[in-house]
């Protein structure tokens, strides 16, 4: 038998369950945009510019609080995608509701998109009539720059994109876990996990290898494993493709001359179909008895606890030993060995609330102190070469030479520290390009063979 009613009332009736968050969704997003704007043209209005210059302060004002520049939207759509996925889905940690939801008369697939309309529901209404006040009130003000409906639109789409991806990483987190707390853990490392894989590969890079800069890994270009990365380009989350939206936005100097991030839209728009199709598989194979715990499947435990201990351990290891002296190996090598440890048995114990059986030595223990030994020798002992990697004379278009001992001093020839939001070494690198590099090249040489 399957119910009759229809899927709009379905979704309605969520809504109404759901008023609370659309109340407190609405007087968030008016603080965001309408309120917001005003404030900031009145602090314009009280500066006693000039009227030109007035008019282009309120006009920036206007445009950077309805478009990318709104830095407190960017972080609501990060935290409403959370609360709206997690209050949405919240049923499946309670055994009573599952069985509730589960036995009536809908196909799963109903079941699964009702809460899933709702939750876009209470965010993108608000969203847009908030948007829309905010436009009244700078026409109000006297402030309506040209292109302001085209940006403020382009901005809302690109929001609601990235809004749609965080809200179906939240889902995900939920249908992999059987408790709130394991749910937000997994949200967290769904969206930062990128993030932590790369900053192991740039300290392991600091700790062990002697020719590596840290200004070139962080904001430069680094060959690592003849893969390029540039500044964190290469880190999967779905925070960074965000990030790259609203810089991609905001990198013309003039407001006016801003744009929608219409790539970045579309990476968005794939990723959140990719993600939606995954959390639909995962729904459909969900176990009903899958409350309270730590992991709603048990294959996946030794999998998430190997990809959870194993960063960890390291950047714990590279932390401690740091302090007591980067050239003692067997302290880094003790630290890492006994954080891997420690770690392993507090994810076994999350998963099955025993210490007893926590203790137990496990096959995934042994894989992750079995990568951690692997990861370890490929640095300590320069497997790949990097140290001694220098490419081929007429492979280079030019070098530059930096002496910290003398230009870290002087700051010589240039005096600026910052240049185009980089360290004054990457400002000196590019500003001495020799194309006559010859010496310098020798000069690389005896740094391979030293």
């Amino acid at each position: 038998m399957t119910s009759k009613i229809s899927f709009t009332k379905m979704v309605m009736q969520n809504v109404k369950e759901r008023g609370a968050w659309l109340l407190v969704t609405f007087l968030v997003l008016l603080m965001t945009l309408p309120v917001q704007i005003m404030m900031r043209l009145d602090n314009v209005a009280a500066l006693g510019l000039k009227p030109k210059e007035m008019e282009k302060q309120a006009a920036d004002v206007f445009l950077n609080t309805t478009g990318f520049d709104n830095v407190f939207l960017l972080f609501f759509v990060v935290i409403a995608a959370f609360c709206l996925g997690m209050t949405g889905y919240h049923y499946l940690y309670s055994r009573e509701k599952t069985d509730f939801y589960h036995s009536l008369p809908l196909k799963r697939e109903r079941i699964f998109f009702v809460p899933y309309v709702s939750g876009i529901l209470i965010f993108a209404v608000p969203y847009l009539i908030n948007l829309l006040l905010a436009l009244l009130a700078g026409a109000v003000k006297g402030t309506f720059p040209a292109h302001a409906v085209s940006l403020a639109l382009g901005a809302f789409l690109t929001h609601m994109v990235f809004f749609l991806v965080f809200y179906h990483v939240a889902i995900l987190a939920v249908t992999l876990t059987g408790n709130l707390f394991t749910g937000a853990m997994a949200y967290a490392a769904f969206l930062s996990y990128g993030f932590i894989i790369k900053e192991v590969f740039i300290s392991m890079s600091e700790r062990f290898f002697q020719t590596v800069v840290p200004t070139m890994l962080y904001g430069g270009s680094f060959s690592f494993m003849r893969i390029s990365f540039h500044g964190g380009g290469w880190t999967f989350s779905p925070l960074y493709a965000y990030y790259m939206a609203a810089l991609e936005a905001v990198k013309a100097v003039r407001v006016t001359e801003r744009k929608t991030p219409w790539v970045w839209c579309g990476i968005g728009a794939v990723l959140a179909l990719v993600i939606l199709l995954l959390c639909i598989l995962v729904y459909r194979l969900r176990p009903s008895e899958s409350h309270n715990k730590a992991i709603a499947f048990k294959k996946l435990e030794p999998v998430i606890k190997i990809a959870v201990v194993f960063p960890f351990s390291i950047l714990f290891a590279i932390g401690v030993s740091s302090g007591i002296g980067t050239h003692v190996f067997i302290w880094f090598v003790m630290i890492l060995v006994f954080s891997a440890w420690v770690l392993s048995t507090a994810m076994d114990f999350l998963y099955r609330m025993d210490i007893k059986e926590s203790l137990r030595p496990r096959l995934s223990t042994g894989v992750v102190l079995g990568m951690l030994a692997v990861i370890t020798v490929i640095y300590r002992f320069d497997v790949l070469g990097m140290d001694t990697y220098l490419p081929k004379e007429n492979k280079i278009e030019y070098m530059s030479v930096y002496i910290e001992k003398i230009n870290g001093l002087y700051s010589y020839p240039y005096n600026s520290v910052y240049y185009r939001g980089s360290s004054q070494m990457k400002s000196y690198l590019d500003n001495t390009k020799f194309e006559d590099f010859e010496s310098i090249y020798d000069l690389a040489k005896m740094g391979v063979e030293v």
